[in-house]
């Protein structure tokens, strides 16, 4: 019962819209390949490669929460990969970003984006 209903949660998960409640990150490159769509909010957590949606993202719901760190490159601190995850950021967010302690993730609430002249909803 417990696997079936994993499954399900799993299934849900992969055919939520593109901007799910929880989305913990994960390739860069699948990020930056995928069109999303950029009528959709960004909302709840968006942790990691997530926050690259920010560039097509409508706008970013204040209470969402957005966590920053340097890319790794098979579990490998990567220079490269973390610049290719701060390009689509605006200037104000990226040099938050690169700017400050990569190795750690960083926390910002929707509301705070405003600030670096994200739309918030």
């Amino acid at each position: 019962m417990l696997t079936r209903t994993l499954a399900l949660c799993a299934c849900l998960f992969l055919t939520a819209p593109s901007f799910a409640q929880f989305d913990p990150g994960g390739n860069l490159f699948w990020y930056q390949i995928n069109n999303f769509d950029n009528t959709t909010p960004i909302t709840g957590i968006c942790l990691s490669a997530c926050t690259v949606r920010l560039d097509s993202a409508r706008c970013v719901d204040r209470n969402a929460q957005l966590g920053f760190h340097e890319a790794k490159v098979h579990g490998v601190k990567s220079e490269s990969g973390t610049l290719l995850v701060a390009y689509p950021y605006k200037p104000a967010l990226r040099r938050w970003f690169l700017e400050g302690n990569l190795s750690v993730l960083r926390v910002l609430r929707g509301s705070q984006l405003a600030r670096f002249g994200y739309k918030v909803c």
